[in-house]
Parts: structure tokens; C-alpha cells; sequence
């Protein structure tokens, strides 16, 4: 094999290297997507609710509820996490904790995610979309104050967003990532091929499905990626650059101390970045999921929402 046959078949090889990033993206997005029944809408939590629909710069719609709270009252916006919709669990808890104290409340599916179109960017096109909800719920009820709560990649997307726009008041965020690295399509890769490797009966490659991921995936290409699938042109802050110019703004962060997927290091460099204008909440569990199936969990994480949420969004 001369060295020129060998030149273009290294090149054949990063090519698939490059594009196989680039699909990387819309396949963790497709087969990470959870949708809920039309029939599960707030309704069935006991609370009223109306449908709120947001649209992005292009026109694409993603689909909301708004649980109307007392009247003048904030409103606090609800993200979950990758793979997660506005019908889930740790939807359900905030909305009634906050909801029962008289907040309006605004649930809604970003990109990829639930009933949305599109494809998940891991909170860089999401977090337009946000401002654009902000946008909306400020025309719709002007003069009420505006928060938002966000768990995981909900999280990095509210903080994102708040970087980009003031009338995000006072932001809660659990579990976000600092600066996007390759971590998150790393571990929904990893936790993809786990999937598959057991359905295929072969455990030992299961088990080393994350090593497998952390060897493959380029940090470098997984931006250059999250940024072409974004369709986003200009630069947006990442969570650490929104965190330094909230300034005056109230944050919330909470972290499981254990968390494997995104380690506590985040919250750290997250919580530098405040420079002592945070209030911070570490919760004693080595998962990455808010642990909604313990009680007492549940109680501590509702009464740390709501007292937050009374103190800097009156």
C-alpha cells in the first residue's frame, strides 16, 4: 500500500470521524425523547391550566401550559431535563409546590424535547427559545414578575438564558453543567449504547459503554456540532458567563454531592463565578436525577423552591 492510498484512506476516516459528530446530535436527540398522552395535561394534577404556545425566531411552535396562580402573582417558568417533557414527575411536584403558593406557573417543551419539534442542542437553541416564552409571557401579563426553575439540561438552559435577558428575575438551577464540554452527548451516548448492548445480551460491553463513549467523542466536534444543529449564529453565554453577569439578579444552585454524570466541580465553578451572590442547596445523593421517589426529598426540595422564590421574586 503506497503512502498516497494510505493518505486518503486516514482521510476517509476522519471525514466519517467528523460526520459521524455531526449525527451524533439528532440520534441521542430522537432516541432520547420521551412524549406523554394527550389526555396528560395538568388537568389531571387538579390544577387549571391554559394552552400557551411558543414560537422561535423561524416560526416552529413548541407547545406550553400556563397554570394560572393569584392574580399580579410572579410567574416562574418550569424546564426539565434531557429527556424529560412538562408532563413529568419533577414537573408535577414544582408546579403544585409553587402553584399552591399562589404563583403563576409556565410549562413548556424546548426543542426535541416532549411534543416540541426540532432537534435537542443541549441549551444552546433552547435557550433563544426561552427568551422568546419570556417574550411571550410578558406580553401576555405585563408587569408580572418573571423566574424559572431548571433541572439538568433545563438548568443550563435557564442560566444560559439569563445571560441573555434581565427579566429573567430570579433563576433556580438543578444540576446544570458550568461550560459545555462533551459531557453531556458523552453520557447519553454511553447510556444509549448500555441500552443496546444489554437488549443485545452482551453485558461486558455494556459495562463498558461509557469508556467507549468518553474514548470516541471530541469536545471540539461536539461544539462545532451542538452549534450547526443550534442554527444559532452569534455567540450565546454558556452558564459560567451568565452566572458572572447576573449581577444584582437572585440565583439558586442545587446539586446532588455525588453526582457522577456532572460532578459537583460545576456547581463550584458555577457558584466562583457569583462571587458570593448565590444561595447554594447540596443535596446528600450520589445520583444525577432529583431523587423524587424519597419524601423527604420532595418536601425539602418544594420548601427550598418556594421560600427562594418568596424572597426574590416578590
Amino acid at each position: 500500500m503506497n503512502k498516497r492510498t494510505i493518505r486518503k484512506a486516514l482521510l476517509s476516516l476522519l471525514a466519517v470521524y467528523v460526520l459521524a459528530h455531526l449525527a451524533f446530535v439528532p440520534i441521542i436527540s430522537i432516541l432520547g425523547r420521551s412524549t406523554h398522552g394527550a389526555k396528560d395535561t395538568p388537568a389531571r394534577w387538579q390544577l387549571p391550566y391554559e394552552p400557551l404556545v411558543v414560537k422561535n425566531s423561524l416560526g416552529v411552535k413548541y407547545p406550553g401550559w400556563f397554570i394560572p396562580g393569584a392574580a399580579h402573582r410572579p410567574i416562574v417558568i418550569v424546564l426539565t431535563g434531557s429527556g424529560g417533557n412538562k408532563f413529568g414527575s419533577i414537573s408535577r411536584v414544582v408546579t403544585r409546590a409553587l402553584h399552591d403558593q399562589g404563583y403563576g406557573v409556565f410549562l413548556f417543551d424546548t426543542r426535541g424535547q416532549g411534543e416540541s419539534p426540532g432537534i435537542k442542542t443541549f441549551g444552546i437553541g433552547e435557550a433563544n427559545d426561552l427568551v422568546r416564552a419570556v417574550d411571550e409571557l410578558s406580553r401576555r401579563y405585563p408587569g408580572r414578575k418573571i423566574g424559572a426553575v431548571g433541572f439538568s439540561l433545563g438548568a443550563a438552559t435557564i442560566l444560559r438564558a439569563a445571560g441573555m435577558d434581565e427579566r429573567l428575575q430570579a433563576v433556580a438551577a438543578y444540576a446544570s453543567y458550568s461550560e459545555i464540554d462533551n459531557a453531556p452527548i458523552r453520557n447519553e451516548l454511553a447510556v444509549q449504547l448500555q441500552g443496546l448492548c444489554k437488549r443485545q445480551g452482551n453485558p461486558a460491553l455494556a459495562s463498558a459503554a461509557p469508556a467507549i463513549a468518553e474514548a470516541i467523542v471530541s469536545p471540539l466536534l461536539t461544539r462545532l456540532s451542538l452549534k450547526i444543529w443550534s442554527g444559532t449564529i452569534l455567540p450565546l453565554p454558556d452558564p459560567l458567563e451568565s452566572v458572572a453577569r447576573m449581577q444584582s439578579r437572585s440565583l439558586l444552585l442545587m446539586h446532588n454531592g455525588g453526582d457522577p454524570e456532572i460532578p459537583l466541580r460545576h456547581l463550584e465553578k458555577l457558584k466562583g463565578a457569583a462571587a458570593g451572590r448565590c444561595e447554594v442547596k447540596i443535596f446528600p445523593y450520589a445520583h444525577h436525577e432529583p431523587p423524587l421517589w424519597v419524601a423527604p426529598f420532595k418536601e425539602e426540595l418544594s420548601r427550598t423552591l418556594v421560600n427562594f422564590f418568596y424572597r426574590e421574586l416578590r
